[in-house]
């Protein structure tokens, strides 16, 4: 995230010089060394958060099992949690998953605070879910499925930056054969 956040300023202050700048072959440099950083980030964010797809597929092939939430109670002090506890048995062994049921982190306090005591109520002792585990490793067990919220805001984000830097170094490309041929 902080990578993806200075390379943002970096491009932002290139935009701001490009405007400085008043030499036009300096000009065109700059262009192709900001759409350039943009299509490296935005291929360095696919790369990183494409692999949520893969990450799903496989761990909709591990088997289930039914889990009893044992404790569920709002935690943190700013940011606020819900903490589910549930326990489930593979193979007559039994096994313990906690969690935050996905919630996102993100949001006002008082909305954190809310989505967090809704998710506890929903989510109350003694409530049957369904598990998926890892047949190799039972200790290992997941709610849900799919990806986290964020790894398809990032994988989103970077898509369009790919997008916008390739339509950026084309563009510049086609421009330069325009003036040379």
């Amino acid at each position: 995230m902080s990578l993806f956040i200075t390379l943002l300023v970096i491009t932002l202050i290139a935009f701001g010089l490009n405007f400085l700048i008043k030499i036009t072959v300096q000009r065109k440099w700059l262009w192709i060394t900001i759409y350039s950083s943009i299509l490296i980030v935005g291929a360095l964010l696919v790369k990183k958060h494409f692999s949520v797809f893969d990450t799903s597929f496989k761990l909709k092939q591990w088997p289930t099992t039914e889990a009893k939430i044992i404790s569920s109670e709002v935690t943190g002090q700013r940011a606020f949690r819900p903490e589910i506890v549930l326990e489930y048995s593979v193979n007559k062994r039994q096994y313990t998953l906690k969690t935050d049921m996905d919630v996102p982190g993100f949001g006002t306090k008082n909305n954190r605070l809310n989505v967090a005591r809704e998710t506890v109520i929903e989510n109350f002792p003694g409530k049957i879910l369904t598990v998926h585990y890892n047949p190799d490793n039972p200790g290992e067990a997941v709610l849900y499925t799919s990806g986290k919220f964020s790894s398809y805001v990032f994988l989103s984000i970077g898509v369009f930056m790919y997008a916008i830097g390739v339509y950026g170094v084309l563009n510049f490309i086609f421009n330069l054969q325009k003036r040379t041929g």
